[in-house]
């Protein structure tokens, strides 16, 4: 008896591409096809890069082995993004790092990451959502020399929470933006790139919230302008 052919499939929650579309932006999602090359023909065709949330950074890549916690993602993924993300930044393209993608940035610049929030501190606050609930919230100061903060405009945010890895040590050059209150660095920000913003937590998923709409908006502004 033949077989059935098995597909793989790529997908992408659709709160980014609503978030993006609702901002006034043209959202285009890229496959993480093997064929690297194809990357310089994605970022000539876009204006910004949002990277997404999703499952673990390798952690070889910042000189770890892996923890039972840890849910690595394909290889192929990790591969792909590091280069996408390493060729954005050479452009300086205005950039948006979300959750894993706040992790894949600190990661790719030389930073390391608790493989698991209890790694950090068996105190720290709940951060973790597995059944992905959107209902795990908790107050994260933004700090005031921050773009961060300039766009918000205000000094404690309610965000959601929905990972169980966190920044440890920051890679060369970026900068803490945010925290929550047991200290797990919840922002990041490149020193003289002029404009990324990379968090801990998910603003597409809560794009009502008026500091969601205000990060999602200016990204997709300076991005145009950028583009003129």
């Amino acid at each position: 008896m033949r077989r059935p052919t098995r597909y793989r499939y790529m997908w992408l929650a659709d709160a980014y591409i609503r978030a993006v579309a609702a901002a006034g932006g043209v959202p285009v999602v890229l496959p993480n096809l093997p064929d690297f090359q194809l990357i310089d023909g994605y970022l000539k065709m876009l204006d910004g890069l949002v990277l997404s949330g999703g499952a673990d950074v390798a952690p070889s890549y910042y000189g770890q082995k892996s923890c039972p916690e840890t849910v690595i993602a394909e290889k192929k993924r990790d591969e792909f993004e590091l280069l996408l993300l390493e060729k954005a930044l050479k452009r300086k393209m205005p950039i948006f790092c979300i959750c894993r993608g706040h992790q894949l940035l600190n990661v790719l610049l030389g930073g390391t990451l608790y493989q698991d929030i209890s790694h950090y501190s068996r105190n720290a606050l709940a951060h973790a959502d597995p059944g992905q609930t959107n209902g795990v919230m908790h107050p994260v100061r933004l700090l005031d020399y921050s773009l961060l903060k300039k766009i918000v405009g205000e000094p404690v945010i309610e965000c959601n929470s929905s990972h169980h890895q966190a920044v440890d040590k920051p890679g060369k050059e970026l900068i803490i933006t945010a925290l929550s209150p047991d200290g797990v660095i919840e922002g990041l920000e490149l020193a003289g790139y002029p404009f990324l913003i990379s968090v801990q937590w998910h603003p597409e998923r809560i794009y009502r919230r008026r500091h969601s709409r205000r990060l999602f908006r200016e990204f997709v502004r300076y991005a145009a302008d950028r583009k003129r």
